[in-house]
């Protein structure tokens, strides 16, 4: 092997590595939130908006279950299918004062307010403890269970039914009426789940499920399915993948250190005078 042969081959390996440590930087996570699929995340932000439209100060697990009958959701779809006791639902919407077109009511309300500073009643919503509880056990679902790092609306939703002695819980069971609707709706939930997982390990070479997962949080589910059901998926990492190094090579990683070094000084500065 020639010597300009070894040299290109160390530059190469020496350019990919940084590729790899700045994307590292870049994407250095600080919560479960960064691991979020885009329909997750946006379940979130919207439990919020649902809460100051409706006067709640506090989003707690059973609240957050309203996100669940939005039909743009495939979980939702799944979820309407098995649920058979409307009665429950409606008082359950009666409890909240909510109407049964509250999601229509909802992005309404959230189109008017968009461009409006947020006040500080929305700044003041928080999380319930059993949410914060609920969103680490869905961690570890995805983690141990399901051996994906991105948590879904479906992880979330099979969170929520399997989270025992919570209003949730309590909830979808009798929204469900019987046990075996119970498990044949966890089971559809299983399935997606499944279906996500099992196509990106075959189609996705393994060093590049990682792009993949990465992808995975910038789309909708309706968008990911899409690109499994029409055998896109391996082509889309690929670019995905090229097109995030490039962009990552383009910053200056010291410059970005420099800022941080610089804001954490600001923040954590404690310098005393002696009179």
């Amino acid at each position: 092997m020639s010597d300009l042969l070894n040299l290109k081959i160390k530059e190469e390996k020496r350019r990919r590595n940084q590729a790899y440590v700045t994307l590292n930087y870049f994407l250095k996570s600080l919560s479960y939130f960064d691991f979020f699929s885009k329909d997750a995340f946006s379940l979130v932000l919207k439990s919020k908006w649902m809460a100051y439209y409706s006067g709640q100060k506090q989003i707690t697990d059973e609240f957050f279950l309203f996100l669940f009958f939005d039909l743009n959701l495939e979980a939702a779809l799944i979820f309407q299918k098995y649920l058979l006791n409307s009665q429950e639902f409606k008082k359950f919407l009666a409890q909240y004062e909510l109407s049964s077109s509250f999601f229509f009511d909802i992005k309404l309300f959230i189109l008017e307010n968009f461009f409006t500073p947020e006040t500080e009643e929305f700044q003041e919503i928080s999380f319930s403890d059993e949410l914060y509880i609920l969103f680490d056990k869905a961690s570890e679902n995805a983690r141990n269970r399901f051996k994906t790092p991105v948590i879904t609306p479906e992880i979330l939703l099979i969170t929520l039914m399997e989270f025992k002695g919570s209003k949730a819980e309590q909830r979808i069971q009798l929204f469900l009426e019987n046990e075996t609707n119970w498990y044949l709706f966890r089971y559809q939930l299983m399935k997606k789940i499944h279906l996500d997982e099992s196509t990106t390990r075959r189609e996705v070479p393994i060093n590049q499920q990682h792009f993949a997962y990465l992808l995975k949080t910038q789309l909708s589910n309706d968008q990911f399915s899409q690109l499994i059901n029409e055998e896109l998926l391996a082509e889309s990492v690929s670019i995905f993948r090229n097109t995030l190094i490039s962009l990552v090579l383009d910053k200056n990683i010291f410059d970005s250190l420099e800022e941080e070094v610089k804001k954490s000084i600001k923040l954590t500065s404690t310098r005393n005078y002696s009179s």
